[in-house]
């Protein structure tokens, strides 16, 4: 086993998307609002990929000269950036009484969100054999079912806000409160493919498990969280 860097050269990736807004006062204390961002991020070429490591006899084993290691080109292209979720959209409402108290709710959903994957998987040491032919059992239908790439589920994020102020004498006071997912989504807001199955064979054999043992990682969105806060104005 040996610790490696990863090294893209030459990467080129394309962003395109759209953005807008709108709000409205629909009567002198309801606001209303929406929001919307829809992109398509991707990787637009196919950069070349090295591997280094510390050059000691086991890299010189695996084919690292001077604890470097050229793997060609790994083929990117069209693969999704792992760049949040790359469309958004948001609605709510807010009132605003007279006696200075408000409120405000907003329903915020999100979708298409990628897994970031592996370079390495997709270069030539996927389907190469150590004597540097093709696997003899590989199988192209299998390979693109392996390579494809993650798509989280959309979700939903429900948010309130609201506050007050007085005027005490000389002093104002303000209070401030938010609950962020009111209905506690459980959502993964990212990850990353493994690189340790990078050929055929072993991240078929993985994949095959109930559990692989080399499966991707991910992380998590926070459930419900509360802000509270209290100031004085003199």
């Amino acid at each position: 086993m040996a610790f490696v860097q990863e090294i893209l050269q030459g990467i080129e990736k394309q962003h395109v998307g759209a953005e807008f807004g709108v709000e409205a006062q629909v009567t002198p204390t309801i606001k209303l609002k929406g929001a919307a961002a829809i992109g398509q991020f991707t990787y637009n070429n196919n950069p070349n990929l090295f591997l280094s490591t510390e050059p000691d006899d086991e890299a010189l084993a695996a084919g690292f000269i001077d604890g470097f290691k050229d793997f060609g080109q790994s083929k990117l292209k069209d693969y999704k950036l792992a760049a949040g979720p790359q469309n958004a959209y948001s609605v709510g409402f807010e009132y605003s009484d007279p006696d200075y108290w408000w409120f405000g709710a907003t329903a915020n959903f999100f979708a298409n969100t990628y897994i970031d994957v592996s370079p390495l998987t997709r270069s030539s040491n996927f389907s190469t054999d150590f004597d540097g032919n093709v696997f003899n059992d590989y199988d192209e239908v299998l390979a693109r079912e392996l390579l494809k790439q993650e798509r989280f589920d959309d979700y939903m994020v429900v948010n309130l806000i609201g506050g007050k102020s007085w005027k005490v004498s000389e002093y104002y006071i303000g209070f401030f409160a938010s609950i962020n997912n009111l209905l506690d989504q459980v959502y993964k807001s990212g990850g990353f493919e493994q690189g340790r199955n990078a050929n055929f064979r072993e991240l078929r054999d993985d994949k095959a498990l109930d559990t692989p043992v080399f499966g991707s990682k991910y992380w998590y969105g926070r459930g419900t969280t509360y802000f509270l806060n209290l100031n004085v104005r003199f």
